[in-house]
């Protein structure tokens, strides 16, 4: 692909032949414990609806109210169409020892594989992976929201055949145990995993320097109501913000000022008209762009995800972005909880709390006995420190 003086390469995997290979993988299809699906049924129901137990229902994504609502919007014949939640998740890393070089891989899993199941590399497929936005060079612009836009473009073609899958729902071969059954499927976006600096960058959401802004990625909540326990969030309208990024956009579209031109010449309005017309539109446009830019918080650029399908969810990826768990307790949850409550103690104090929790816990417990799955847990020098 190619913008100005920029050359990028966005690297797309067939959507369907991944698809198709992770569901022909029999060590996570072929066992039912891995899988949600009504074992007790007969083999028809087992490609039927998900009826979740007890601990399912707030575990599992095909166990959520949204699961069950999706299901009810698409499926007319359960004997022959199923929904297949697509989960994504994206994470930038480094290709080289400097990180010079970074590519954050998009990859997906299906919602039909329970969640511990999710855990292991073979459960996931590649999507498409994107390279770097900037060289570094003084060439590159440093503008946000030009990085923002640039961005979205290139997942929307990353995204293009998983579109064009959500239009015309395809049939698949799927194994549930040892029965394959040939299905209609649906493939609706559950939602995307990642950080949340990156996750903000999938809604847009811009640096918020001033009290009115939203500073949350799903909730109109400004820094003003952010300290109040008692505030009900009030949802992100999707439909709102679109209006007002085609309006904000209109006049660096050009198929939008072909149409506004041969709209004047049908009309036959003079010049003067013409000119009238264009500096309303450019009034409207730039009204549209603070709106999104100082209320919403919100780059204008045409997000990615507009087109995509999300089930249930009308709010699409505003409700949809999910901050991965590593990244949420590692970078923030723990850091927070020290910063408050444990960084403000003198070091006498500390040390007094140091020595009771060694009391109470022993020596045995300040490092980790699984250093495999918990490598960074070590309490050696002290729990204050951390």
């Amino acid at each position: 692909m190619r913008d100005g003086h920029r050359y990028a390469t966005v690297f797309v995997f067939p959507f369907r032949k991944q698809l198709e290979d992770l569901l022909s993988d029999f060590t996570v299809f072929g066992d039912l414990s891995k899988l949600c699906v009504n074992v007790n049924d007969t083999m028809e129901r087992l490609f039927h609806k998900f009826h979740p137990g007890p601990g399912d229902k707030y575990k599992e994504v095909m166990g959520a109210d949204w699961y069950r609502r999706t299901y009810d919007k698409l499926v007319k014949d359960p004997d022959k169409e199923m929904v297949l939640p697509i989960i994504w998740y994206a994470d930038k890393t480094g290709t080289d020892a400097m990180c010079c070089y970074p590519l954050e891989p998009w990859v997906f899993t299906i919602g039909l594989t329970r969640t511990d199941v999710r855990e292991q590399a073979n459960c996931w497929r590649h999507g498409f992976m994107i390279p770097n936005l900037y060289s570094g060079t003084a060439a590159d612009s440093k503008d946000p929201c030009d990085k923002a836009g640039l961005y979205h473009w290139r997942m929307d073609i990353g995204f293009q055949e998983l579109k064009e899958l959500q239009d015309n729902p395809i049939f698949l071969d799927i194994r549930v145990g040892d029965y394959v059954k040939r299905m209609k499927v649906f493939l609706p976006i559950a939602f995307v995993i990642g950080d949340q600096k990156s996750n903000d960058l999938l809604c847009l959401c811009r640096s918020c320097t001033h009290n009115a802004g939203r500073i949350h990625r799903g909730c109109m909540m400004s820094s003003l109501n952010a300290s109040n326990p008692k505030w009900q969030c009030e949802w992100v309208r999707k439909d709102i913000i679109l209006k007002l990024t085609e309006a904000a956009l209109t006049l660096t579209n050009d198929d939008a000022v072909e149409s506004l031109c041969q709209y004047c010449l049908e009309k036959e309005q003079t010049k003067k008209e013409h000119r009238r017309a264009i500096i309303y539109t450019k009034r409207r446009s730039k009204m549209a762009a603070a709106i999104l830019m100082y209320v919403f918080s919100t780059h204008v650029v045409a997000n990615a995800f507009t087109e995509l399908d999300f089930g249930d969810n009308n709010e699409g990826i505003h409700r949809a972005a999910i901050d991965d768990t590593m990244h949420f307790v590692k970078g923030v949850y723990f850091k927070y909880i020290n910063e408050t409550f444990l960084d403000c103690l003198y070091p006498t104090e500390a040390k007094e709390i140091d020595y009771m929790v060694e009391t109470i816990l022993g020596r045995s417990v300040l490092r980790s006995s699984i250093l495999g799955e918990f490598p960074r847990i070590n309490f050696t020098k002290g729990f204050t420190r951390c």
